[in-house]
């Protein structure tokens, strides 16, 4: 059976609070573990995920939109860098809930592949996806301008 959307968007909410919250935790706790290492290749690119040691807020939603970055390594990476949980939840949320709501109509749409109510939803999902990528990209390739421009004088 499927519960319906009402049901089952809340129900997936707290799922995801479990989990962010969990590997959060972890994160503050062990630390970022391969993350940090995969970071200190790019110091660009470490400075601004970073900023100033606590964490990018900005960057968590967009994060949570593309759909090939894992959400538990995010996670437990904003846990390490001790960004402020309840700041860290809702800004997750906000980037996830696009995604989870449109997974919830596709599952809810399943049995009928063709309609607009199954299609929508994933046309909604590639453009988010791509919009976030770009963005992300756009913000990183701003960031190593102003790093090449400091590095010259």
């Amino acid at each position: 059976t499927v519960f319906p959307a009402y049901l089952s968007i809340p129900i997936n909410i707290l799922g995801l609070v479990i989990l962010y919250s969990i590997k959060y935790l972890w994160g503050k706790r062990v630390g970022a573990n391969g993350v940090q290492t995969i970071l200190s290749r790019s110091e660009t690119v470490q400075d601004f995920i970073e900023k100033d040691g606590k964490g990018n807020p900005l960057l968590i939603p967009l994060f949570r939109l593309i759909p090939a970055i894992p959400l538990n390594l995010v996670s437990q990476l904003y846990g390490a860098m001790g960004f402020r949980y309840r700041d860290f939840i809702l800004l997750s949320l906000l980037g996830y809930c696009p995604r989870l709501v449109s997974y919830t109509f596709i599952g809810q749409n399943v049995f009928n592949p063709l309609s607009a109510a199954f299609l929508l939803p994933f046309i909604l999902l590639f453009t988010l996806a791509s919009v976030s990528l770009f963005a992300s990209s756009k913000v990183v390739e701003t960031q190593i301008v102003k790093r090449r421009k400091l590095n010259n004088g």
